[in-house]
């Protein structure tokens, strides 16, 4: 009777461990299907970061394996410089459909989600693109700049609007009889 008290005891424990593991693995977003790298160079990846995930019309295909630094180095490869590569492990499943001129760029989920890497597959007519190439990404709007550039604009403006107002009350005419 008490055998058999710990035996369901355990029974119980290990279900639960075996529930929570794969509870961790689908959550975790672990996926067993083969990958294969594509290098995509950008000049601001923006809020990119490795792990985020790889989409393509809005279906995960892949992960940001790793960002590198380049340091605006000459790539031989491409003859370009370059300040950040990240290495892409995509599908293999999806291979066929990534053209030589896809786009690649980061975008969000959502006005406030979380950013990933988004591929445009390109013409059918062009070859697909092969393992391991080097593809140039399009980089995401920088708001922080638009928004120092709508600042500087606004503040010259402002003071060519003070600058024009004072030199008009200055040299204002003085009516006759005054």
């Amino acid at each position: 009777q008490e055998r058999s008290i710990e035996v369901k005891v355990g029974i119980l424990i290990l279900v639960s461990l075996g529930i929570l593991a794969a509870f961790v693995l689908v959550m975790g977003g672990l996926s067993f299907e083969k990958t294969y790298p594509i290098l995509v160079d950008f000049d601001n990846p923006g809020g990119l970061q490795t792990g985020a995930p790889v989409r393509i019309a809005g279906v995960k295909v892949g992960k940001v394996d790793e960002l590198r630094f380049m340091g605006g180095q000459v790539d031989p490869k491409t003859n370009r410089r370059t300040l950040v590569r990240a290495k892409l492990a995509v599908e293999v499943r999806v291979r066929e459909s990534i053209r030589e001129n896809a786009d690649f760029y980061v975008t969000t989920q959502g006005v406030l989600g979380e950013q990933y890497l988004a591929i445009e597959p390109g013409s059918p007519e062009k070859p697909k693109l092969a393992e391991n190439v080097v593809v140039k990404g399009i980089d995401p709007p920088r708001l922080d700049l638009f928004l120092a550039k709508a600042y500087e604009l606004l503040d010259t403006t402002m003071n060519g609007i003070r600058t024009t107002a004072s030199s008009s009350r200055t040299s204002r005419p003085t009516p006759p009889g005054c």
